[in-house]
């Protein structure tokens, strides 16, 4: 009788399947699109507008919005432009690879399987590296910017624009 020998396991992607994740993790490159590298790479420097830009961007565009989310697209080319014209220079951001990050943040991110966070208490964004999409930083970003906009209205809002002024009036309202 002949031994059977084991069926060895495909290649899926470019990706040698005949190990199992617990043998090699996957590295970013395999994980996050080239764009999103890109984005990550620029918030890890605190360059928020590099990373902006690449929400406007078509290319990011097309990775980060699925086929399920398509009839949104103008939705969120728009808020990637009102985000590009933001200044988000009084933003930090913080990876798993920041000098001196908080790594307890992104524990707790990853035991609730956070991809992010804002923090409006002391203004930052946590982005865990490996989930980095265009989608989680405009999500994040939407949030920082919103906080800004009603710090800015309780502080001086002659400083705001009349759109501004308006959407914090309506939200009060509410």
């Amino acid at each position: 009788m002949g031994m059977l020998m084991p069926t060895p396991r495909p290649k899926l992607m470019g990706i040698d399947q005949s190990t199992s994740s617990e043998d090699r993790a996957l590295s970013d490159e395999e994980i996050l699109t080239p764009h999103s590298l890109k984005m990550r790479n620029a918030l890890e420097v605190n360059d928020v507008k590099s990373a902006t830009q690449l929400l406007v961007d078509a290319r990011a565009a097309t990775d980060a919005y699925p086929k399920k989310l398509e009839g949104y697209r103008p939705i969120f080319t728009a808020v990637a432009r009102k985000l590009n014209d933001t200044d988000f220079s009084n933003v930090k951001i913080q990876t798993e690879a920041t000098p001196n990050a908080n790594l307890e943040i992104f524990k707790r991110l990853k035991q609730e399987q956070k991809l992010a966070e804002y923090d409006p208490a002391d203004n930052t964004l946590y982005l865990r590296r490996d989930k980095v999409t265009p989608t989680t930083v405009m999500h994040e970003l939407v949030h920082a910017g919103t906080v800004q906009v009603l710090r800015q209205y309780e502080i001086d809002k002659s400083k705001l624009n009349d759109q501004q002024r308006l959407g914090v009036e309506r939200l009060i309202g509410v």
